[in-house]
């Protein structure tokens, strides 16, 4: 079982209709229930914010983690009106509309967060899922690069990887699933992403290890016997 150290906010998600057939993955997206859970979530508002906004803050997470998204974006606006210097009201608005399929809304709100809080690692992975939403896979690994340096989480690598692949970066994307797979070497998404950077360099060989690794973790892994079986005709 892949590893779910979760020490940011956003989690990641790669359905399998955004990517061509040979990419498709749609790893389990960890609730919010979860994450608040783990302590993920943590305040990085000002000392100064108003009580009344922080609890609304605290509201609107609660109405994500019960997917009532509509209900947590008008939440989190009112925490904004109040004081629109709170990070998390921004992260939060922005992971509620991304659920909602509003991208554009999402970004703008990623941004925001990004410029109240630099250094706030979900912040930078909820903009470059948005970004790989939108088919914007350069931009994605741009701001999905800069969570990684925040966060060395290896599912941040593993999408990074995956947009330096659909920007035909796949030295780039190589490398990022290396690092994923030093942090965890039985992480068979990782395993399968080198499978397809190598195959997309014309490393035969080496990806067909690669997709052998992957069902030796998880045998039942359809992507991944499709490609070991188009791979082993060029080896």
């Amino acid at each position: 079982m892949k590893p779910r150290s979760l020490p940011f906010v956003l989690a990641l998600t790669l359905l399998a209709g955004w990517l061509p057939p040979a990419l498709a993955r749609s790893p389990e997206l960890p609730t919010i229930t979860d994450l608040m859970g783990s302590g993920a979530i943590a305040p990085t508002s000002q000392p100064q914010t108003p009580s009344g906004s922080s609890e609304l803050v605290n509201q609107g997470f609660t109405l994500l983690v019960q997917g009532r998204y509509m209900e947590a974006i008008a939440v989190f606006d009112q925490a904004i009106a109040i004081d629109a210097r709170q990070p998390d009201a921004w992260l939060g608005r922005g992971y509620a509309c991304y659920s909602q399929g509003n991208y554009p809304a999402a970004l703008q709100s990623a941004q925001r967060a990004i410029a109240l809080a630099p250094d706030h690692d979900a912040a930078w992975t909820l903009s470059g899922s948005v970004l790989f939403a939108m088919g914007r896979y350069a931009d994605a690994a741009l701001s999905l690069g800069r969570a990684t340096t925040l966060n060395g989480n290896n599912e941040t690598l593993w999408m990074l990887g995956f947009a330096h692949l659909l920007s035909d970066q796949a030295t780039a994307a190589l490398s990022a699933f290396d690092v994923a797979l030093r942090l965890a070497p039985e992480y068979p998404d990782a395993w399968l992403g080198r499978g397809h950077a190598l195959e997309s360099l014309g490393r035969y060989a080496e990806a067909l290890r690669a997709y052998e690794q992957v069902l030796a973790l998880n045998p039942g892994d359809r992507v991944a016997q499709d490609r070991r079986d188009a791979v082993e005709l060029l080896v």
